[in-house]
């Protein structure tokens, strides 16, 4: 795993994620590699479904394009 360091974090917050783990029985580095997972996974999720999206948007457009490779197979043997 990597190590990650943080500094000049504002006390406040030291102290609300503190309050957190210990609600969650949880060390203060438990929870903060905990909250860093969910905010990465939320962003992961939603990076996809943008690109479902896009995917989506690209198949109503254009449909299912035809699989190229047959075509070019067959050129490349008839040389």
């Amino acid at each position: 795993m990597t190590e990650v360091r943080l500094r000049n974090v504002e006390p406040w917050v030291v102290e609300v994620i503190r309050q957190i783990a210990k609600r969650k029985n949880r060390s203060t580095e438990e929870e903060i590699k905990a909250q860093l997972f969910a905010l990465a996974s939320r962003e992961k999720s939603d990076l996809l479904a943008e690109l479902r999206i896009a995917r989506d948007d690209q198949l109503a457009k254009h449909g299912v394009l035809p699989d190229s490779s047959t075509g070019i197979r067959e050129e490349r043997e008839s040389r």
